[in-house]
C-alpha cells in the first residue's frame, strides 16, 4: 500500500502538451486554447516548478520549437530531482519533417551526448544526464523495412522520429 501511494505522489510533466493530455500529469502549454493544467512559454525561464521537484518530464514534439536547447536542458535540470527521468520525443534529422519551417534545431542520436558524465567534452556543460535509451521510430510502411539500422547510414526517412529517454544525475 505504501509502495502505491509513493508511485501516487511523484510530480510528472508534461512540457508543451497541446492536445495531448495526460490523466497523473501536470499537462503544460503556453496556448490557454488547448485547456491544459497550467499555462506558461517554455521560452520564458524560468519555470513555474520548485528547484529539485520533479520525477519524470514528457516533451513529446516540442524542444525543436524551442529558442535555446542549452537552456531547457539547464531548466529541466534545475526543475527535476536527481534520478528524474526525461523523455523526449523529437523529429529524426535524416526526416524531412525535421525541415518544416518551424522546427529550429535538428536531432540525431548523439544530440545529448555531451551531457553525460562520461563523456570527454562535458566541460561544457554542468548539468548531467544519461542517456538510457535511444529510439528511433518510423510509421506506415517503413515499419516494415529490412535492414533499417544499416540503410539508416545510406538513406533518408528511414526513421521519422527520435526518442532519448535521459535520467537526471545530481
Amino acid at each position: 500500500m505504501k509502495e502505491k501511494e509513493k508511485v501516487e505522489d511523484k510530480m510528472k510533466v508534461n512540457l508543451g502538451c497541446g492536445i495531448k493530455h495526460l490523466k497523473g500529469w501536470v499537462n503544460v502549454d503556453k496556448l490557454s486554447s488547448v485547456n491544459p493544467d497550467m499555462t506558461h512559454d517554455l521560452n520564458v525561464f524560468p519555470y513555474p516548478f520548485k528547484t529539485n521537484s520533479v520525477d519524470d518530464i514528457l516533451m513529446d514534439s516540442v524542444l525543436e520549437h524551442l529558442d535555446n536547447v542549452e537552456k531547457v536542458m539547464s531548466e529541466l535540470y534545475r526543475i527535476c530531482k536527481d534520478k528524474a527521468i526525461i523523455t523526449l520525443i523529437l523529429p529524426y534529422y535524416k526526416s524531412f519533417h525535421a525541415y518544416t519551417i518551424e522546427h529550429l534545431h535538428l536531432f540525431n542520436e548523439h544530440s545529448f551526448k555531451h551531457y553525460s558524465p562520461d563523456d570527454e567534452y562535458n566541460f561544457q556543460h554542468k548539468e548531467r544526464f544519461v542517456v538510457l535509451k535511444v529510439i528511433k521510430g518510423s510509421s506506415g510502411k517503413r515499419r516494415f523495412i529490412p535492414f533499417k539500422s544499416i540503410l539508416d547510414k545510406f538513406l533518408w526517412e528511414i526513421y521519422w522520429e527520435l526518442t532519448i529517454i535521459l535520467q537526471v544525475v545530481k
